[in-house]
């Protein structure tokens, strides 16, 4: 089944913002979760998370999912978490960290 809400070229964009941004990408069953430095400075300890669920009826669709995150987090439909230091100093375990927040399975 086709998602209306989904643009292929809104997509695009989106993506190419993200990377400019250093905007980062979890994938957990059935949710992705876009995650990026709350300011562009060296020194910021929060970052902002944005996650988009697939519920169990729909069928999972990674792309439609990254879309959905990141169309949250750009358009400030997200959470802001004390997490800089990790983001610079240990993705690994940062990524863990917001995984096991965020899986709800």
């Amino acid at each position: 089944m086709k998602n209306p809400n989904f643009n292929k070229q809104d997509y695009k964009a989106l993506k190419q913002l993200a990377k400019q941004l250093g905007v980062r990408f979890i994938y957990v069953n059935n949710a992705v979760i876009a995650y990026g430095k709350a300011l562009p400075s060296d020194d910021c300890r929060m970052i902002n998370i944005a996650v988009a669920w697939c519920a169990p009826e729909d069928d999972y669709v990674k792309k439609i999912g990254k879309f959905q995150a990141l169309d949250k987090l750009l358009g400030g439909a997200f959470i802001t978490l004390p997490f800089g230091f990790d983001f610079d100093e240990d993705e690994y375990e940062l990524e863990l960290r917001l995984a096991y927040m965020f899986d709800v399975q």
